[in-house]
């Protein structure tokens, strides 16, 4: 085979390839439009109704007014990177740049553009505010301290069972079974508004949540005070241990504080990770082990024992008292 043979065949070939390659046929849908539409048919089926009604801002308020009028496929990174430069406040500049680089994932999934603009951004460090644990001498001081029946009841179940405040502030005594020993979590309270909400965080926080017998005088007295005096408010309760904190001089501490200490009370009893992961409603084992779990510091608390009789609790369960969903599903 001649050489002039061998070109007209490589050629051939290459031509023949080249018909096989798709053509540029992204979209020139403007950028606002496309976000709504994303927003509407990807994140509104499965988020919470708060984290929609902010995601929905972000979107309205504050993307769409600057990006929202460019072409899909000629946003650019230049584009996106002026414009997260341009947002002052760390949270919301990251919470935007998330908006944008889920929505811009997704076009690439569906063919609407070739690349993903925003994976040329590059996103100032942003240090997400850490909430600590209780230590254990700290436990001891707030149960001590603690005269009030109710709060001190609130106080208890909080750190010994891991919930949301917003979990929390939902339970009555329908959510509570006392002879199979678990709470039902399938609802929340939104604690900026106080609206009652009939989901919760996400599909991962709907759960059963095991609880042992000296426990159930404290669910009781709260069951008891939200059938005669309503839910308990999320300021109501808020306040109380802002309080006592400040009274305790017992600084960093927020109601948030029960949860992260309820993951580290589990670790240092040795319960499963994955156990703790299941109670807490989290999604990545990630979330549970590397943020809800620290050091609790030198000492002894009376919640230790509640904890490692909890450990040998969750031993006897059986396999499908992890299998949950809600009751009206």
């Amino acid at each position: 085979m001649n050489l002039e043979q061998e070109l007209k065949e490589i050629k051939e070939m290459l031509m023949a390839l080249s018909d096989k390659v798709p053509t540029d046929n992204t979209s020139s849908e403007p950028y606002g439009e496309y976000l709504l539409r994303w927003f509407n048919t990807y994140k509104l089926p499965k988020n919470a109704v708060n984290t929609s009604k902010f995601m929905l801002y972000y979107i309205s308020a504050k993307i769409i007014p600057i990006l929202g009028e460019i072409p899909l496929n000629r946003l650019s990174g230049d584009q996106i990177q002026s414009f997260l430069n341009g947002i002052e406040r760390n949270n919301t500049r990251q919470k935007i740049a998330m908006i944008i680089n889920g929505s811009l994932t997704k076009a690439v999934k569906l063919r609407l553009i070739m690349f993903n603009p925003y994976n040329a951004v590059e996103l100032s460090a942003y240090k997400k505010k850490h909430y600590r644990p209780i230590y254990l001498k700290e436990q001891c001081l707030i149960l001590f301290s603690e005269k009030n029946i109710l709060y001190s009841s609130v106080f208890r179940v909080l750190v010994c069972t891991g919930m949301r405040i917003g979990e929390f502030l939902a339970i009555n005594s329908d959510c509570v079974d006392y002879t199979e020993r678990y709470i039902n979590v399938w609802r929340g309270v939104d604690i900026r508004s106080g609206e009652f909400q009939n989901r919760t965080k996400t599909y991962t926080s709907v759960r059963r949540i095991p609880f042992l017998k000296m426990l159930s005088p404290c669910l009781k007295i709260i069951c008891q005070y939200v059938k005669f005096n309503g839910l308990i408010t999320y300021n109501q309760v808020k306040l109380h241990f802002q309080r006592l904190y400040k009274k305790l001089k017992l600084k960093g501490l927020t109601l948030h504080s029960c949860r992260h200490t309820f993951g580290c009370m589990c670790y240092r009893a040795s319960i499963n990770d994955k156990i703790i992961q299941h109670i807490m409603g989290h999604a990545d084992l990630n979330v549970t082990m590397n943020i809800y779990v620290d050091v609790l510091g030198a000492g002894h608390s009376e919640l230790e024992m509640y904890f490692e009789e909890l450990r040998k609790d969750l031993q006897n369960r059986p396999a499908d008292f992890w299998i949950y969903s809600r009751p009206d599903s």
